[in-house]
């Protein structure tokens, strides 16, 4: 299973038992993710009266466009989380301390 932040790319060889623990945090963060991205949409798109059973044309490309919209948004945070973790780890193996503000 390829990480969320890190692309599959480990640091150090991980023990089975830690790899499971990765893999089960990552499946809930997944989805959690899945999850408020559903009530988002559902809630930005859907009407509440519900007047029938399926979607309308309308709904669907709401949907479509808030779903893409979320994606893209989760993927940019997630890249620049892991550049962050990066930088802090290169920072930490030099012994740079920022200077306080």
């Amino acid at each position: 299973m390829s990480s969320l932040f890190g692309g599959g790319k480990a640091a150090a060889p991980a023990t089975p038992s830690m790899q499971q623990s990765m893999e089960r945090l990552e499946i809930d963060m997944m989805t959690d993710m899945y999850t408020k991205l559903s009530d988002a949409c559902r809630l930005k798109c859907v009407s509440s009266a519900y007047k029938e059973p399926e979607l309308n044309k309308g709904e669907c490309l709401c949907i479509d466009r808030c779903v893409a919209k979320y994606l893209e948004l989760h993927d940019k945070v997630g890249k620049k989380l892991s550049e962050r973790t990066a930088q802090d780890q290169a920072s930490a193996a030099v012994g740079f301390q920022p200077p306080a503000s």
